[in-house]
């Protein structure tokens, strides 16, 4: 594979903030038929589309081009936009928390019914507790810099 840079833009280079780099890679017609430039910027066209409809700004964009293959032209994008202003990773963990609660309540709402005698409620108690503690530390320990 032999790619040759064709397309190398920068745009918003006053952009402060996080960013994201995307790179794919998709084939189009021989380069011998009329129209596959056209469609090869079509695709990346529609891509840039997608990025200021989910309110994100193109920040760089590189393009390179493989004629080598006999039947097919590989095309390889590199794009840098901005970043989405939500932080994905909390409200996963939150999500995820909220979903871990309502399965711990459905739990205990069983266990309670279960005539197991008051010897177990501060038991159970206790252990959900020393799980939540564990979580939050595991938490803290991954996102410790």
């Amino acid at each position: 594979m032999a790619y040759q840079l064709i397309k190398d833009e920068s745009h918003n280079t006053d952009y402060v903030g996080k960013a994201e780099v995307c790179t794919y890679e998709f084939s189009t017609l021989p380069e011998q038929i009329p129209g596959e430039p056209w469609l090869a910027n079509l695709i990346i066209d529609r891509h840039i589309a997608e990025l200021s409809s989910q309110n994100s700004k193109l920040l760089r964009i590189k393009v390179w081009r493989d004629t080598a293959p006999t039947w097919q032209t590989d095309y390889k994008v590199e794009v840098a936009a901005s970043a989405s202003p939500l932080f994905w990773n909390v409200i996963i963990i939150g999500v995820l928390a909220i979903v871990a609660l309502v399965i711990t309540w459905k739990i205990i709402s069983i266990v309670k019914d279960v005539d197991w005698g008051k010897a177990a409620l501060p038991v159970t108690a206790g252990a959900i507790g020393i799980i939540i503690v564990i979580v939050a530390l595991l938490l803290a320990l991954r996102y410790k810099k």
